[in-house]
């Protein structure tokens, strides 16, 4: 079977283009509770994120930061197998005047139900986001989240 071919390659292009068309709902649906988020330096100070919830404030929080040009991602090619899919993202983005502008290797981890169990990201163009994130600001409440989902006082 040609891995592009495979469902879950598939599914993540399908789910990638409704987020795109800003619908989350396909993407919600997809995550399963109990995911654990490990990204690279890409996302700035919002490394790990333990729960569906968390990883969707996480995502709303980093969003918010492109007050210039929203935060976007291009799927440019996925690999699907039963119980993983790996993904080649192109994240672009404008924020606070600085260019955001990285390919991303995305490893999906599956359940028997499709779910995503786990996300880890590996950016491939690292100097350019230590640029990024020495030039902007970031807002304070980002580094108030910790890992496990608990907001720190």
């Amino acid at each position: 079977m040609d891995r592009r071919d495979h469902p879950n390659a598939r599914r993540i292009r399908a789910i990638f283009d409704a987020i795109a068309a800003g619908d989350l709902t396909g993407a919600y649906e997809a995550t399963h509770e109990d995911i654990v988020n490990s990204n690279d330096i890409g996302a700035g100070p919002w490394r790990e994120q333990r729960g569906r919830e968390v990883f969707y404030a996480f995502f709303a929080d980093f969003c918010a930061l492109f007050d210039e040009r929203p935060f976007g991602q291009e799927v440019l090619d996925a690999l699907g197998w039963d119980d993983r899919v790996l993904a080649v993202v192109r994240e672009t983005g404008v924020a606070q005047g600085q260019v955001f502008d990285n390919r991303a290797i995305y490893l999906f981890d599956l359940d028997e139900d499709g779910r995503w169990t786990a996300l880890r990201t590996l950016d491939m163009d690292q100097d350019a986001l230590r640029a990024f994130w020495a030039a902007v600001t970031v807002p304070a409440a980002a580094s108030a989240r910790d890992a496990v989902g608990e907001l720190t006082p």
